[in-house]
């Protein structure tokens, strides 16, 4: 990706799965053990940060829009069924898609 002058890098979402809240897996805490929101972030803030690097080396204005998929938006999902957490887990703050310049897409 550094080897290439990029205008528009588009993510496509569900970069995390939040598999650890995912309404099927209720009840079934062998499937998500070791899974937890926190890893989620923090890997999909890493993979941002090798992409950003990589599509803006060559052109520092390259346009990034990130589109919510349906997994990232199990975070709002959650946040309706347990709105304590509202202002807490979301996924453009947690990302800081505003201050790397990301454009962010909701998923309706």
């Amino acid at each position: 990706m550094a080897d290439e002058a990029w205008d528009v890098y588009i993510n496509l979402g569900d970069l995390m799965d939040f598999n650890c809240i995912a309404r099927f897996n209720d009840g079934l805490p062998r499937r998500k053990m070791g899974q937890t929101l926190r890893k989620d972030y923090d890997y999909a803030n890493e993979f941002l940060d090798r992409h950003l690097a990589a599509v803006r080396k060559k052109n520092g204005e390259c346009r990034v829009v990130f589109l919510e998929g349906n997994h990232d938006e199990r975070i709002e999902r959650y946040a309706d069924k347990y709105p304590e957490v509202e202002g807490v887990i979301e996924v453009e703050p947690a990302l800081r898609l505003r201050d790397r310049g990301v454009e962010w897409v909701r998923y309706n």
